[in-house]
């Protein structure tokens, strides 16, 4: 196996089409889907489901998906820092699906100089309906997420989500179990909790939104905090983008400071 057979697979799961992925890598569709069946012979096991016009990763397609793409930043660093190139910054973004269907996507591919700046960091808990078991506990042990009923984000709307609660799992050799991963927002995360009576991995920030009837608790030991980012032009700089982005971590400091006070 090889560093390019990855980049290979990444591309067509991340398109979800072997001609788009073979475009963009410059190679012929019949190339390309070779590759990657030489791939899934070489893991002996399935990693697309091929339909008619249709491709979906299976399980095991989804879980070498976030694995790969691990590996291929790895990789990408790592000759980033050999050569003493400037070092790659990650720019999370919040947003309404609902207000930027179709915008959002092409916005983020388009946005290359920025100068991103840290708003606040916002600390995972396990929201879930008040009758569950977990609600008992002030503090949330990680381990005790094993073969525990989660619902997510879906990639769709929230192609991060996945990945980054893996990733925040991973230490504590737990494998979330989705039963269920949503693209239409948080509110419909709200009901499909009470209808499957499950939990869910979200951030503090969450709890003022919530309904009555779902509780949030925290970990313990904590995991990694959510980084919540600003990014403004670096080469045209925006006055009002400025003020904006002012205001915005003086009303989070505001915010921050008076719930010390509280405490």
């Amino acid at each position: 196996m090889e560093l390019r057979h990855l980049r290979y697979f990444v591309a067509v799961a991340a398109h979800g089409s072997f001609n788009r992925a073979a475009e963009i890598l410059h190679l012929t569709q019949p190339a390309l889907s070779r590759q990657v069946k030489d791939l899934e012979e070489e893991l002996d096991v399935p990693l697309l489901v091929r339909g008619q016009n249709t491709l979906k990763l299976t399980e095991a397609g989804e879980l070498f998906y976030e694995e790969a793409r691990e590996v291929i930043a790895r990789a990408d660093e790592a000759v980033q820092r050999v050569r003493g190139e400037a070092r790659s910054e990650t720019l999370r973004v919040g947003y309404a699906p609902s207000m930027t269907a179709g915008v959002m996507p092409a916005a983020l591919e388009k946005f290359q100089s920025a100068t991103p700046r840290e708003l606040r960091r916002l600390q995972p808990v396990l929201v879930m309906p008040e009758a569950h078991l977990l609600a008992k506990l002030k503090r949330i042990p990680p381990v005790r997420l094993r073969n525990l009923p989660l619902i997510g984000l879906a990639k769709g709307n929230y192609p991060e989500y996945v990945p980054h609660v893996r990733g925040m799992l991973k230490p504590f050799r737990v494998l979330p179990r989705f039963v269920s991963l949503v693209n239409d927002g948080i509110s419909t995360l709200f009901t499909e909790l009470e209808a499957h009576h499950a939990a869910a991995i979200l951030t503090k920030g969450i709890i003022s939104i919530m309904p009555r009837t779902l509780v949030a608790r925290p970990f313990a030991p904590m995991l990694p905090s959510a980084l919540v980012m600003i990014g403004l032009p670096a080469l045209r700089p925006n006055p009002h983008a400025e003020t904006f982005a002012r205001m915005l971590l003086e009303e989070v400091r505001r915010q921050e400071g008076r719930k010390a006070a509280v405490k």
